[in-house]
């Protein structure tokens, strides 16, 4: 557990320090936040001071898609649908305004691309109930609330791990690196 922590640690001192992982030549990198609100120092940290620095050093052949998980946003209800909209864009824009270009790195929302949820549906349709419930994130939601609670849990929570899989699917042989 030590040796793996501090493998971890390392390697998130390295990223701190502005290096930038070695990756083969024809990598495809793929990452993907959620439209939360305002970007953050969190946000920044996190995620999109990476997506700026693989974008600055890729080599032409390497490609980088990076985007907004609206679908995946939705598995928790929106109460007001126009600020979910406004959140979507807002991010979109966030993500340009730190200098991620679409001219070097393909920026996209989740929800353009109808494959997503047709593969997402694809699989519902074929994964039995008995699997779904052995799946930790359903497991996790479902937790310390009593039975007749959860038989009223919306399905998207438990399709949730599906939705994830469809990227697993698609990227399996695209991506090098994987962080959602």
């Amino acid at each position: 557990m030590k040796r793996a922590y501090s493998s971890l640690a390392a390697k998130s001192v390295r990223l701190l320090q502005n290096e930038v992982p070695k990756l083969p030549s024809d990598a495809v990198i793929f990452s993907m936040i959620q439209p939360t609100g305002d970007f953050h120092l969190g946000n920044y940290l996190g995620a999109n001071r990476v997506w700026k620095q693989l974008q600055d050093h890729k080599v032409p052949q390497q490609t980088c898609l990076f985007g907004v998980a609206d679908l995946h946003a939705i598995t928790v209800p929106k109460l007001d649908v126009v600020k979910f909209k406004q959140l979507r864009l807002q991010a979109i824009a966030s993500i340009l305004a730190l200098g991620i270009s679409p001219e070097k790195c393909t920026i996209f929302m989740q929800s353009k691309i109808p494959e997503h949820s047709q593969l997402n549906w694809l699989l519902e349709t074929i994964t039995s109930m008995g699997y779904l419930n052995r799946m930790t994130q359903w497991k996790s939601k479902s937790e310390g609330v009593d039975e007749d609670q959860v038989k009223i849990i919306i399905l998207n929570k438990m399709c949730y791990n599906l939705l994830i899989s469809c990227y697993m699917v698609l990227l399996m042989f695209l991506s090098e690196r994987i962080k959602h």
